[in-house]
């Protein structure tokens, strides 16, 4: 069988690697999906940032990229517990206000609120990122173990985003058997169906939002791991 990565998809625009995106990976198998979510990153920028959200006690599938050894352990942060991803850090906020001054405009204010607001460790991840020609990235694994924080209203949602974008990062999202409508703030949504029983090497890859002019066809299912 071929390595992982060695072999790359179709589903992997050039627009998907060149500037700072969000995608989204939703589906029914979370090792398909994290493979899915490895598979991109490590061409966006091989300096990518990998969070496994989870619980030393969560059942793990031994062919998941944070349990396999392809993702180097300085880029790696695994089994991060879901309580740490809860948004709207008080005491980082009340800290925020000992530093900002009144009169401070809000496209400054505002968009240093919405940093503020993100979890402590998203922030940390966010702030070492490497600066260079290509975007950063940052994979959040399992993101369907905190969905719990976070309401499903795209005007929560979009500030969120917006602050990667600024930020220059790819954001990688995985998210088990949910599906939420504000998916399609995103600029890519796959979704990742695996039939019962069967490998995640055989699992469909179906787009349902991508730029155009990129050669998506939307809706229609492609093999998402060929070669493997």
């Amino acid at each position: 069988m071929a390595g992982p990565g060695s072999v790359t998809p179709p589903w992997i625009s050039e627009g998907m690697l060149r500037e700072p995106r969000s995608i989204e990976f939703w589906g029914n198998s979370r090792v398909a999906l994290n493979r899915a979510a490895y598979e991109v990153a490590h061409r966006i920028n091989p300096r990518y940032v990998w969070l496994e959200i989870g619980s030393p006690e969560d059942e793990v599938d031994p062919d998941d990229p944070a349990h396999t050894g392809v993702i180097p352990d300085d880029m790696l942060y695994r089994t991060v517990r879901p309580a740490e991803f809860k948004p709207d850090n008080a005491t980082a906020n009340l800290a925020m206000w000992s530093v900002v001054r009144q009169d401070e405009p809000d496209e400054v204010l505002h968009p240093l609120m919405d940093f503020l607001r993100l979890p402590e460790r998203v922030q940390e991840v966010i702030g070492n990122a490497p600066r260079e020609d290509r975007p950063a990235v940052y994979v959040a694994a399992n993101a369907d173990r905190v969905l719990q924080f976070y309401p499903d209203d795209p005007s929560s949602t979009a500030p969120i985003l917006a602050v990667f974008v600024r930020e220059r990062m790819s954001l990688i999202v995985t998210i088990l058997n949910r599906t939420r409508s504000d998916r399609f703030l995103h600029d890519y949504v796959f979704e990742i169906r695996s039939a019962a029983g069967a490998k995640w090497q055989d699992a469909l890859l179906v787009c349902e939002r991508a730029p155009p002019g990129q050669g998506y066809e939307i809706g229609a299912a492609v093999r998402a791991f060929p070669g493997a």
